[in-house]
């Protein structure tokens, strides 16, 4: 039996900026509204098996995910896009705002199964962010969907703590977390979705592994956590109203 699950992929700032050394302090509060999704996806066909190693074979029950970025404004004003950390929870529309916490990528996803990402987890989409944000993934479906789907697989498989070999772990075929159909309805952008991962996966590390300041989580019990960046100027904004503060680097 197939069981579908509701998802919205993206959040993230509308205009790009210079990297920033000021963010949300972790345990700031957040109100989060969420505005419907942005540019309709169409369905993915995947497994989640949290048992499993990531080189494993997995037959579990396939689940289909929608993905596509999702309107969020934040404290009333702040109006972004949004990427979905976690699989096992949905958003509930017509019922925000919500409270969100601000919280360190190792922090989140709050639900588990998968439960805290590893510190190589959290640097892999640092790398990932700091590489494809700024680029297609703004504008082309193929892109931003192939992000979500790498988002996912990087925060819900089960990778060794050590960056580089967490990197020539992730394969999206098998282990814990693995894509059955990468776009259930047409199999020709399925394979320029899975094409496009794969140039993503081959980008991150090169060169080092990047930060990238302006990414924060947001995470909240009862709904999906969310990876949301926040551009310089809307930093300076919040912070006029008491909302914004140093925000600590893990590394």
């Amino acid at each position: 039996m197939k069981k579908t699950i509701l998802f919205t992929g993206l959040v993230a700032a509308a205009a790009a900026s210079a990297n920033v050394s000021a963010g949300f302090d972790p345990g700031v509060t957040v109100s989060v509204a969420f505005g419907g999704i942005v540019s309709p996806m169409g369905f993915a066909e995947l497994r989640y098996d949290s048992s499993l190693s990531a080189d494993a074979a997995n037959s579990s029950t396939l689940r289909t995910a929608a993905g596509g970025p999702l309107h969020v404004t934040l404290n009333g004003t702040l109006a972004v896009k949004g990427f979905c950390l976690e699989l096992n929870e949905s958003f509930q529309f017509g019922q925000s705002p919500f409270d969100y916490t601000v919280a360190e990528l190792t922090n989140m996803p709050e639900h588990s199964p998968p439960g805290n990402m590893k510190a190589a987890q959290a640097a892999l989409i640092e790398d990932l962010y700091s590489r494809h944000w700024s680029g297609e993934v703004q504008s082309d479906e193929v892109a931003s969907f192939a992000f979500q789907l790498l988002i996912w697989e990087i925060s819900h498989e089960n990778l060794t703590d050590n960056t580089t070999t967490a990197l020539s772990e992730l394969d999206m075929t098998k282990g814990a977390f693995a894509v059955s159909n990468f776009f259930r309805d047409n199999a020709t952008t399925a394979s320029l979705v899975q094409a496009e991962i794969n140039t993503m996966i081959g980008s991150l590390g090169s060169g080092g592994f990047n930060t990238f300041d302006q990414l924060i989580g947001l995470t909240n019990p009862d709904n999906q956590d969310m990876l949301v960046v926040v551009p310089t100027p809307a930093i300076a904004g919040l912070a006029g109203l008491g909302l914004a503060g140093m925000r600590r680097r893990r590394r």
